[in-house]
């Protein structure tokens, strides 16, 4: 079960920061650093392609508990 929620909230991360980044605007401060260090690990989403690896990615930071 924990598997579905941290892959959810991969999935979640991934695409709050991508609508965050086409907004066009600064994010705050934690929110920028949450974005840079996840830009760390995969590529920005900037045209449609498969995000699975990224999720992979994500998740195995979670493990880590690198955040």
């Amino acid at each position: 079960m924990m598997d579905v929620v941290k892959t959810m909230l991969a999935y979640e991360l991934l695409t709050s920061l991508t609508a965050i980044d086409r907004r066009g605007k600064t994010p705050g401060r934690g929110i920028a650093l949450i974005r840079d260090y996840v830009l760390e690990k995969v590529k920005p989403f900037t045209r449609d392609r498969a995000i699975g690896t990224d999720i992979e990615t994500i998740v195995k930071v979670f493990d880590q508990r690198e955040f």
